[in-house]
C-alpha cells in the first residue's frame, strides 16, 4: 500500500460559495488498492444550535463503502508525515476560506481523542491562529482529557494573535 499525495496549489477562496459550510477535498489515493482519501472540512449545527467545526479524512475504496478517520494515529498509519504536512495546510487553507464566506457568529471546536499528547495538539494550535487571524476570539478548556475551544466572531480586531490552550 503506497498513498500517493495529489494536492498541489489548491486555492480553495477560488472555489467556495457564499455561505459555504464544509469542503470535501480530495487529498490522494492508494495506488495499490484504489482507495480514495479526501479531507472533510465544515461548520456543522449540533443539537441546540451550537455551531462546531470539524475535519476528518474519509477513505473510499474501490467498492464504495466510506470510513471517517478521526484520530491522527489512523492517519498517520495511511499518509506519510512529508504528506499529512501538505494535508495540514490545505486544511488551514480551507478553514480560513470557509470563515471568510461563513462567518458563524459562535464556534466550538473539541478533540476527537483523549489525552492528546502537546505534539499532536499542535495542528490545533494552528487552526486557533487561523480564527483569530479572522478576527475571532477564543477561549479554551479542558475537561476529562478532551481540549474544547470556543471562537467567538470579534466585532473589532482581537488583540491577541497567540493561541491559547488550557
Amino acid at each position: 500500500m503506497a498513498f500517493v499525495c495529489t494536492l498541489d496549489d489548491f486555492s480553495p477562496g477560488a472555489d467556495v460559495q457564499p455561505n459555504q459550510r464544509s469542503i470535501f477535498l480530495p487529498v490522494g489515493y492508494d495506488d495499490a488498492d484504489e482507495t480514495l482519501y479526501q479531507l472533510y472540512i465544515g461548520f456543522d449545527t449540533a443539537p441546540g444550535g451550537i455551531t462546531e467545526y470539524s475535519f476528518c479524512l474519509i477513505c473510499i475504496p474501490p467498492d464504495s463503502t466510506t470510513t471517517d478517520c478521526w484520530d491522527a494515529r489512523e492517519v498517520a498509519v495511511t499518509i506519510p508525515s512529508q504528506d499529512r504536512v501538505r494535508v495540514l495546510e490545505a486544511l488551514l487553507r480551507c478553514t480560513s476560506a470557509l470563515l471568510q464566506v461563513y462567518q458563524p457568529e459562535s464556534v466550538t471546536m473539541r478533540t476527537f481523542t483523549r489525552d492528546l499528547p502537546g505534539t499532536a495538539l499542535v495542528k490545533y494550535d494552528r487552526i486557533t491562529q487561523i480564527f483569530i487571524e479572522n478576527r475571532y476570539t477564543v477561549s479554551a478548556k479542558e475537561r476529562r482529557g478532551h481540549h474544547t475551544w470556543t471562537f467567538v466572531r470579534a466585532t473589532e480586531q482581537p488583540p491577541s494573535t497567540t493561541t491559547t490552550r488550557p
